[in-house]
């Protein structure tokens, strides 16, 4: 579990100078990452998943899996 503050998280854009805008990223988020990982002589098996909500974040999720063989 950990806890995250952007204190000046300004964004500013212009596309092809026709379109200009600004947005804020600040604000205090969390994020809790949980993983397993598992092996059978050779092979091994790991996987993991974060879930981050809070400041500019909304509920965002993410993952990985990673499967490898020793020779």
């Amino acid at each position: 579990i950990s806890v995250l503050h952007e204190f000046d998280g300004e964004a500013s854009y212009a596309i092809n100078g026709d379109f200009h805008g600004a947005t804020s990223t600040g604000g205090s988020s969390f994020r809790v990452d949980a993983g397993i990982d598992a092996s059978h002589g050779a092979l091994s098996l790991s996987g993991g998943l974060s879930w981050q909500d809070g400041g500019a974040l909304d509920s965002f999720l993410g993952g990985q899996l990673s499967l490898r063989y020793r020779w």
